[in-house]
């Protein structure tokens, strides 16, 4: 059930291994999340745009799926350098190249350390041995302030001009902590959250491909079409008889299946636009809510001129604490990227995005020119000649972005959620322990699903549940299938 990078992987995994399947899917392509639109002649990512971390840190470990598809199908794109900025101050006047370093290294200094407090979090968890291993856990602002990123700069102690300085640093705290997530540090999880890109390395690829990111999966299904119902929008999944599971769409579908997977993303189950039969336990259903479906959107311009620089991106600050409604654009007018566009891309999180996908977009588009001129002049801004916001904050088969796992969220939490249910099983991002919020999150949690149903169809006598998942990032495999057999035995 679902057609995105969990529902796809799943179903090659199935074919390749002779089981018959069904896809159902609501939209009239396949894709999900990884969906792609044009803008004067380009295509655009709407949702997923880059393979964050390429290859693995360690050269003997497996790399990012995304990669390998990105390399066996020739996705064009490249590395993105956030370093390579223009910033601006509310006023329009350029931020002092030192002061802008200055934070910059900060920030980064600040993440690696947050990196390595949430492993000591978990080791002392652990040595405690705490019945809720997150209960020591702290937001990431928190571990921030704690880590010194703010001293200096208040109540002016720095002698210099606080307010810009304060400006810049949180300027640079969103870049690393919004930008990523969709949500503010004092909401999101140290334990959890980091370290960004997991065991990835800590570079970007942003995709620009004419075919569009997710051509990965339309090569995919061209081996089974005939697998595939698009524009079939699920209503209903009864998954109350031990042997099989029974899916209604509204179009009067029905299927019936000795197993199904359920991929529908967070956002929906959190609306209970499907009906489940049974019903979900308290427990599932708190689990469900507890987990964040983040808000995220891209505001695409073209101008009829190019009026901005090479800087690869282009940040304003807010003022004082307060950030910028537009605090970072991406320029695709490089030759790196899109040579010739003159297309700006503006990322926005958090309420700014849910503002963005919800008012006419003649208010947006505005909004985003006023921050241009004042950064650049009202005389050097030129006309704009396309537009395009994204909506996934409305989007009725998605309703949000991505996942987010906020502080308290729990990791037995979640296994009440990604647990199956008879012989229905749950995969897509959110359902992914330590990937959740990425897209190889989604396309690993289709393959786990997958080999775990196959097995489950060739010895019969197999209890379903869940593969095992750590609980605290486990060295090896031995080490968390300890983990999960106590998790499994407190639920």
């Amino acid at each position: 059930i679902g057609a995105g990078a969990s529902g796809v992987s799943a179903a090659k995994v199935l074919y390749d291994a002779g089981i018959d399947f069904i896809m159902v899917e609501a939209k009239d392509t396949v894709g999900g999340r990884f969906q792609d639109t044009q803008l004067a002649g380009y295509t655009i990512e709407e949702g997923a745009g880059w393979i964050h971390g390429p290859l693995h840190s360690d050269e003997n470990e497996a790399h990012n799926p995304l990669w390998d598809y990105k390399l066996k199908y020739g996705i064009g794109g490249n590395y993105t350098t956030y370093n390579n900025w223009k910033i601006s101050d509310a006023n329009g006047k350029d931020v002092p190249q030192a002061m802008a370093e200055k934070w910059g290294k900060r920030i980064n200094t600040a993440m690696e350390h947050c990196s390595v407090k949430s492993e000591e979090l978990w080791k002392q968890a652990e040595k405690e041995d705490l019945e809720i291993l997150e209960a020591i856990d702290i937001s990431l602002d928190q571990c921030m302030r704690v880590f010194g990123y703010w001293n200096g700069i208040i109540h002016n102690e720095t002698g210099t001009n606080s307010s810009l300085e304060e400006s810049v640093a949180k300027l640079m705290e969103w870049t690393r902590a919004d930008f990523s997530f969709a949500e503010l540090p004092s909401e999101l999880s140290t334990m959890l959250v980091l370290p960004l890109n997991g065991e990835f390395e800590h570079r970007d690829y942003h995709v620009f491909d004419k075919r569009g990111y997710g051509v990965w999966m339309d090569k995919i299904v061209t081996e089974f079409p005939e697998r595939i119902k698009i524009s079939e929008t699920v209503t209903s999944i009864d998954a109350s008889q031990r042997d099989k599971v029974t899916i209604h769409s509204k179009s009067g579908m029905t299927i019936v299946s000795d197993y199904a997977l359920c991929t529908l993303p967070l956002g929906v189950l959190q609306r209970r636009d499907v009906q489940f039969s049974p019903t979900f336990s308290k427990e599932r259903n708190m689990s469900i809510n507890g987990m964040v479906m983040a808000n995220y959107a891209k505001l695409h311009l073209q101008f009829k001129k190019r009026f901005w620089g090479d800087e690869e991106t282009i940040m304003t600050t807010g003022v004082g604490l307060v950030p910028n409604e537009f605090p970072w654009a991406l320029n695709y007018d490089l030759p790196k990227y899109l040579p010739g566009s003159k297309i700006l891309a503006f990322h926005v999180a958090g309420a700014q995005a849910r503002k963005i996908e919800s008012q006419p977009i003649n208010i947006t588009v505005e909004s985003a020119l006023e921050v241009l001129r004042t950064g650049y002049g009202s005389d050097i801004v030129s006309e704009v000649t396309a537009a395009h916001v994204t909506n996934w904050t409305n989007n009725p088969l998605f309703f949000g972005s991505f996942s987010n796992w906020p502080l308290g969220y729990t990791e037995d939490e979640h296994t009440h959620m990604t647990k199956p249910l008879n012989r229905l099983h749950f995969g897509g991002e959110h359902t992914a322990a330590e990937t959740f919020g990425y897209g190889h999150g989604a396309l690993e949690s289709g393959l786990a699903n997958a080999e775990l149903i196959i097995e489950l169809i060739k010895n019969q006598n197999l209890t379903s549940r869940p593969t095992p998942r750590s609980t605290a990032r486990p060295a090896n495999f031995k080490e968390g299938q300890e983990r999960y057999e106590k998790v499994s035995q407190a639920i």
